[in-house]
């Protein structure tokens, strides 16, 4: 499924283009509790939205539960709507899809994550990111969480189909909320430009993930007037996992966010700079890409080249990196001793391990905790 995306300050203005175009009854508002105000998005869109019957909801869990997913879709059933719109990070974007996709569906929804969303099943659906990380406006999955575990939802037809992009709403965010929106993307595009997955497309979009990211996330938090480019790293991060997905470091992050509250692109940075001495050590036995080990190792190269930094050190510039931004990664530091880290590593996500380009192991996982307490 494609979709018309559109940048710009006050770039919103064309929804209301959109919305005469579809005519929907009852429109269905997908916002955060407070970001909905906070960033802007409320004044800008409120006059066009005025002209139509809408439900606003707002009542779920930042990393949504499938019982925000069940309450959510009773409400859009029970006001007869027929049209989304998301405006939010990826937790607001990503409900909204879960939304649509269980929409015509029966409880318990637990029992059909792996079901499909029919072409003719889905409803006209508008993502508005008001935050520059997860780029969820520009893939066909959503996270959702059942019972303390983390489940992907997968379905072409989960793609939004107009996607509008104001880097304005950006602005209110705190310092932190940009930088570990900001690691997210970075990580992201880097996790897909070495997954097994790759491509000649994705590449191109992970190639431009890392380099507006790495290139612009200090400078946004210094207050420089680069937010623009940091909207631009979250999409075509998005872009790219939407080809190939996550690897390591996403399959491992998950837990760390249940168990310890650790947000997301914090969580996903902690493994980052494992995984880069990980695969630079790749050998043929190892290897999990059908490239070859060779393929993998010109890979990383590449990144150094994108980050324009050596090779033999990418992981210790980008411990470097996290600590120009207050980010820390040291377990111990962070309060999580090695048996907590061995629970929180009870939520690994295997799909997106089976992307990583190196296997790992068991022993490689007791590693990272040692490897960490250097930093």
């Amino acid at each position: 499924m494609s979709q018309i995306v559109k940048f710009g300050i006050d770039v919103t203005v064309n929804l209301e283009v959109f919305l005469n175009k579809k005519n929907p009854q009852s429109i269905f508002l997908v916002t955060g509790k407070k970001s909905y105000t906070k960033c802007g998005a409320e004044s800008k869109l409120e006059s066009i939205l005025k002209n139509y019957n809408y439900t606003h909801f707002y009542d779920f869990e930042k990393n949504p539960k499938i019982e925000d997913v069940e309450k959510g879709v009773d409400i859009f059933n029970g006001n007869r709507c027929d049209l989304i719109i998301a405006v939010g990070g990826g937790s607001v974007i990503d409900i909204a899809k879960l939304i649509n996709f269980f929409s015509k569906k029966k409880k318990p929804f637990t029992d059909l994550f792996k079901s499909v969303l029919n072409k003719e099943d889905k409803y006209p659906f508008v993502a508005i990111p008001t935050t520059a990380g997860a780029g969820s406006e520009a893939t066909h999955f959503a996270v959702v969480y059942a019972n303390k575990l983390k489940y992907s939802i997968a379905d072409k037809n989960l793609l939004p189909e107009m996607v509008f992009i104001d880097h304005s709403f950006l602005k209110s965010q705190p310092k932190y909320q940009i930088i570990v929106s900001g690691l997210d993307a970075f990580c992201q595009g880097i996790e897909s430009f070495w997954s097994i997955n790759s491509n000649e497309e994705s590449l191109s979009y992970s190639k431009k993930a890392i380099f507006y990211s790495w290139a612009n996330l200090n400078k946004a938090v210094k207050g420089e007037d680069v937010l623009k480019d940091l909207a631009k790293a979250a999409f075509f991060a998005g872009k790219a996992i939407n080809l190939t997905k996550t690897t390591g470091p996403h399959a491992l992050s998950y837990g760390f966010t249940t168990k310890f509250g650790i947000p997301h692109g914090h969580a996903v940075a902690l493994f980052l700079p494992f995984f880069i001495d990980f695969h630079k050590n790749i050998n043929v036995e190892t290897n999990n890409d059908s490239r070859g080990h060779h393929f993998v190792l010109r890979q990383i190269r590449e990144i150094a080249e994108i980050l324009s930094i050596e090779f033999n050190n990418i992981e210790l510039e980008i411990i470097k990196f996290y600590r120009e931004l207050d980010i820390e990664i040291n377990f111990q530091n962070l309060n999580i001793s090695k048996e907590g880290f061995k629970q929180a590593l009870k939520g690994l996500n295997h799909d997106r391990l089976n992307n990583n380009p190196r296997r790992l192991s068991l022993e490689n996982l007791d590693a990272i905790y040692t490897y960490n307490s250097k930093y």
